[in-house]
C-alpha cells in the first residue's frame, strides 16, 4: 500500500481526482504524506490540506514554510491503518449485511 500512495504523490495537482483524495484523506485524517510530511518534499511543496486547521475553518500557513508546529506530523498510512483495525468490526459486519441484502 505504501508504494501505491507514493506513486499517486507525482499525479498531485494534475490530475484533479487524486488530487481531490490526497487533500480529503490529510484532512480528515489530519495526517500529511504517506509515512511523513517529507515525504512531499521531492515533489516541491508540502499541499495546504496538511496545514493544521484553526479555529473556523482556516488553516495555519504552511505550505511555504513547512514545521512541525504547523503541519500535521502523522503520516496518512500509519492513521488510516489504524482507523482500519480500529473500525474493523463495523466494516465487517457492513459489508456482511451488504452482501445479505444483494442475496435477498
Amino acid at each position: 500500500m505504501r508504494q501505491e500512495m507514493r506513486s499517486t504523490m507525482a499525479l498531485y495537482g494534475s490530475r484533479r481526482e487524486i488530487t481531490q483524495a490526497w487533500d480529503l484523506t490529510q484532512e480528515r485524517l489530519q495526517c500529511c504524506g504517506v509515512d511523513t510530511w517529507h515525504d512531499w518534499n521531492r515533489y516541491g511543496l508540502v499541499p495546504e490540506s496538511c496545514c493544521q486547521e484553526l479555529f473556523g475553518g482556516q488553516r495555519k500557513e504552511c505550505a511555504l514554510f513547512p514545521n512541525i508546529t504547523n503541519l500535521y506530523n502523522q503520516g496518512c498510512l500509519y492513521v488510516a491503518t489504524n482507523f482500519i483495525r480500529d473500525h474493523a468490526a463495523v466494516i465487517g459486519g457492513t459489508s456482511i449485511a451488504v452482501a445479505i441484502l444483494m442475496i435477498f
